[in-house]
This record gives structure tokens, sequence and C-alpha cells, in this order.
């Protein structure tokens, strides 16, 4: 039987990470073998493979629409990957997957992709976006379009389905800090909270105004429903020894109990 070969970009809009492996537990929803005859007559598959129903393992996307089916070849490092579809129950293709310069190839892709979503470019990644993406790839691009204030991207992205929180929040965190208010405001009024990941916009807003020697950015947030006690005690700490008179009035002005909260992690 006939089965199509899957170009990088389609192969890539299969993958919603993380990726599980299901080698020992998956209940297969189609026969791959009819295909796998074909693949053999191709000279892509051992006949070995075919004989003894070899495979090297199997992957499941995080939302369990597609599996991947590796297939080891004559070469080291190189399987080809059958590309199963659960929700229709049938075979879409099939890729070969070179592990040795396949990461940096995908990497490769996300910068290209991040790229164009800080620029603004929505026609560049509408273009690059024809043949295939994949919900990681849109997350990290809408990060990227919220982070530098490009909201035409930004919408074009969440028309694709791409999630704010896909990336941790990453990109309104980079919109805080980045001082780009008006990314902030496009992810709050989507329905990001203000107080998300307990008080890390605020936190962030601190660091920016002492940083730009502002304090439009987390006057906003408190104007907004930005909860001061949820600053840190270091943060707090620091805004009253480093900031100016503007910034430690707009702190003092609330008194917040002093407290740690998680958003630290996003230091790097």
């Amino acid at each position: 039987m006939p089965i199509p070969e899957f170009s990088q970009a389609q192969y890539l809009s299969t993958m919603i990470s993380p990726m599980e492996k299901v080698t020992e537990t998956a209940n297969p929803s189609v026969d791959i073998w009819p295909a796998v005859y074909t693949l053999v007559n191709m000279n892509l598959i051992p006949m070995l493979v075919l004989e003894k129903h070899l495979v090297e393992a199997v992957y499941r996307n995080k939302t369990g629409t597609f599996d991947h089916v590796l297939l080891p070849t004559s070469r080291t490092n190189i399987f080809i990957c059958i590309i199963v579809n659960n929700s229709k129950k049938e075979m879409e293709g099939y890729y070969t997957l070179d592990l040795e310069n396949e990461y940096s190839l995908a990497g490769a892709r996300m910068n290209r992709i991040e790229t164009l979503a800080g620029d603004g470019a929505t026609a560049e990644l509408q273009h690059l976006f024809e043949s295939g993406y994949s919900q990681e790839e849109i997350d990290s691009a809408l990060g990227n379009a919220i982070a530098y204030s490009q909201l035409e991207t930004a919408e074009y992205l969440i028309s694709l389905g791409a999630d704010f929180a896909g990336n941790g929040y990453g990109g309104v965190y980079y919109a805080v800090h980045n001082n780009e208010l008006e990314g902030l405001k496009f992810a709050i009024s989507k329905g990001v909270d203000v107080n998300v990941e307990d008080g890390m916009l605020l936190n962030v807003a601190v660091e920016t105004a002492w940083n730009t020697k502002t304090k439009e950015m987390i006057e906003w947030l408190l104007q907004n429903g930005g909860d001061i006690q949820l600053l840190s005690a270091g943060t707090i700490e620091q805004a009253m020894t480093w900031g100016n008179d503007e910034l430690k009035a707009v702190i003092g002005a609330r008194q917040p109990e002093p407290r740690r909260s998680p958003w630290w992690k996003f230091w790097q």
C-alpha cells in the first residue's frame, strides 16, 4: 500500500510535547505492516524488520492524537518513523528521522520562528506554517510576540491555538521585563491573570521600574488587580534599597507584608 513521505514541518506538526514513550503499553489503532512492506520494497527498511515485526520505539504526543512508530534501518541513528493518526485510525505518512542532525535542524527552525514572531513578521510566519506547525512552536512564537508587543502577530498565533501558558507564561514575563506595556495589556485582555504564578508579573515589574526609572508598568498592574501582598521579601528589599523615590513611594504607600514567592524560578 502507498504511504506518503512527510516533510520536516509536517512531522513536527504532529508533535505536542511532551512525547511519551508507550512502546510497552500502546494498543495499535492501525495495522502498519502492509505499509512497512511498501517501505521494504523502497529499500528504506530491511526485510528482517518486516519479518520479525521489529519496532525500536513508539512515542505518543501529549494529546494522544498521534503515535510515532520508529522502525530501525540499516544505518546507525537513522529510523523510519511511521506517523499514525489515532483519531482517524489511519497512517498518515512516514518520515526519515536522522538523530544526528534532527535536533540541530529543529532548533534552527524554532529560532527562526521565534525571531519572526518577535519582529512581527506575520506574513512570513504564515508562509512558514503552511506546511504545518507544532503546539510548541506556536506557543513559543506567541511568547516572543507578546514580549515585544507584536499584537497583530499575537492575534494570528492565538487563531492557530497558541496558549500563553504553553511556555509557563514566559512571554508575559518578558513583556513586563522588557517594559512592553502594550504586550502585557494584550495578554491580560486575553484572559491571563494579572497575579499569575503567585505574583510573578508584579515582582518583575519592580525590577523593571528600578532598571528603567519609570513606574508605569507597576502602577498599571496595581491599578488592574495586582496584589501587592504577593511581592516577595527580596523584591521589597531591593526596591527600598536600590529604587528611586517614586518606586519607594509606590511600594511604601501600600506597605505589603514581606513574603517569599516562586517567581524566582524565572531568573536566568
